[in-house]
């Protein structure tokens, strides 16, 4: 299979065609990294390389640096440095009791957007519980009071937050086809990572959207959630 096959059969592959041409799509996680690379470096441009050797295959695109987007990013990257990563950094918890921070609600949106119903024509959950689904505001602001972080003794629970995930879902409401869907859990919008009330933003793989899930912990018990990065 060369690539544009790969292109055309497969929606979660990361090149998709735009004018009989091979392109990087704006919404997957490698443009996402080569937007940090270029802002990291401070580079005007780098090339995306893609090789493939049976059949042999080379696809060069040239990546320029969006500021629009990065500016973007800014809010929830300072948030998750200086709530996440800047303690376990200055205080090490590694290996020790009660262990490595968790991130937990590392930002909030200050402002309080509007929350609108999104419309799913067919992709419901497979259980019968019903469920809604909601689109999450991507904009996002850094946390502007501090967190205590309550010391625990070390959980077995299971931790969805910056996984990879795949989740089943129905085609239709009357129809018992299923498919499954790839993404990350971005972030817990509220309750405890691995516990049953939590709520957490999906980003499946093509949307330009997330999701507000609060029954993925109760998935991942019944076997329709699984991850990826194990």
């Amino acid at each position: 299979m060369n690539l544009f096959q790969a292109a055309n059969t497969n929606r979660n592959f990361f090149l998709g065609i735009e004018k009989d041409k091979l392109k990087l799509k704006l919404n997957h996680n490698y443009y996402y990294q080569c937007q940090g690379l270029l802002h990291i470096c401070n580079l005007p441009w780098i090339d995306f390389i893609v090789r493939t050797t049976d059949p042999y295959q080379l696809h060069v695109e040239t990546i320029y640096k969006d500021n629009t987007l990065w500016e973007s990013w800014i809010p929830k990257l300072k948030a998750f440095y200086c709530k996440v990563l800047l303690p376990e950094l200055a205080c090490p918890r590694h290996r020790k009791i009660p262990g490595i921070r968790e991130p937990g609600v590392w930002f909030e949106d200050t402002t309080k957007p509007s929350v609108s119903k999104r419309t799913v024509t067919c992709r419901k959950k497979t259980t019968s519980r019903t469920k809604s689904t909601f689109t999450v505001t991507q904009k996002i602001s850094t946390v502007t009071s501090d967190r205590k972080t309550a010391r625990r003794a070390a959980s077995s629970k299971t931790k969805f937050v910056g996984r990879q995930i795949k989740h089943k879902w129905k085609l239709c409401i009357d129809s018992e086809n299923t498919e499954w869907y790839t993404g990350y859990v971005t972030s817990l919008l509220s309750g405890v990572d691995g516990n049953s009330n939590a709520v957490y933003e999906v980003l499946y793989d093509n949307d330009d959207e997330s999701y507000m899930i609060d029954h993925l912990v109760e998935d991942f018990k019944e076997g329709s959630v699984q991850f990826l990065d194990l």
